[in-house]
């Protein structure tokens, strides 16, 4: 059974430094490969705040909740944005599923973002298999690398992944021990990628963790769970 959170990863009990514009992986490694994972933000100029996948030429996956301010109001779509390495794209429509956080059951913390305009970068596709225990997963995020202490919310604003396996795989999410490599603050909507059929698909979004140092268990929202209701939205 899935543990029951008491942290969304990019809520307001953690205040990062004013200078930092993003949150990273911890313990992982500079990830130059995933270009398709970018930075969502809101505003202009940019105040990013969580990850974002392509997962079609202007569909970007990502957390329901990184679509909602400090005082847990909705963002509107107009405001929020989507960068790459090279490009910022505009947001003309949000879209979540039955987003219930604080519930005992699956938070359905997925979203669903629509670009103004085609990127050029190739998408990741969405898996349509259901995610085993003990399966290999790489994720990737913009986060920060710590998260207490007197360096915490360094390292942020920079794309990095780790190697996680998961240890839980619940009907609408999974779990996996973070206490060496996992997600941090800002890592939220990025994905959980697995070699499926010879090709890297998303097999999971970063919802949440259950510790404020990071270093306990992530949840991410299982990715094949939804992917009738993602399909609706790919051309």
């Amino acid at each position: 059974m899935i543990p029951l959170l008491v942290l969304v990863a990019c809520g307001s009990e953690y205040s990062p430094p004013d200078e930092m514009t993003a949150d990273e992986i911890i313990s992982g490694r500079k990830d130059n490969r995933h270009v398709a994972v970018g930075q969502i933000g809101s505003d202009w100029p940019p105040s990013w705040h969580c990850t974002g996948t392509l997962i079609a030429p202007n569909i970007v996956l990502t957390a329901a909740h990184c679509l909602y301010d400090e005082d847990n109001h909705r963002v509107p779509a107009a405001r929020l944005l989507w960068g790459e390495d090279d490009a910022i794209y505009d947001v003309v429509s949000a879209n979540t599923q039955r987003y219930s956080p604080g519930s005992r059951d699956a938070w359905n913390d997925i979203a669903i973002l629509t670009l103004s305009e085609p990127s050029r970068t190739t998408p990741i596709p969405i898996a349509t298999t259901v995610p085993r225990v003990d399966q290999r997963v790489t994720v990737v995020g913009f986060g920060v690398t710590r998260a207490t202490g007197p360096h915490r919310g360094t390292g942020g604003g920079v794309r990095r992944s780790a190697t996680i396996t998961l240890d839980e795989v619940g009907a609408r999410e999974v779990a996996y021990a973070s206490d060496e490599h996992g997600a941090c603050y800002g890592d939220s909507g990025g994905p959980l990628l697995a070699r499926i059929g010879g090709k890297e698909q998303v097999v999971g979004v970063t919802s949440r963790g259950t510790a404020v140092d990071c270093l306990d268990v992530d949840i991410a929202t299982r990715v094949d769970a939804y992917a009738t209701w993602i399909g609706r939205f790919l051309p």
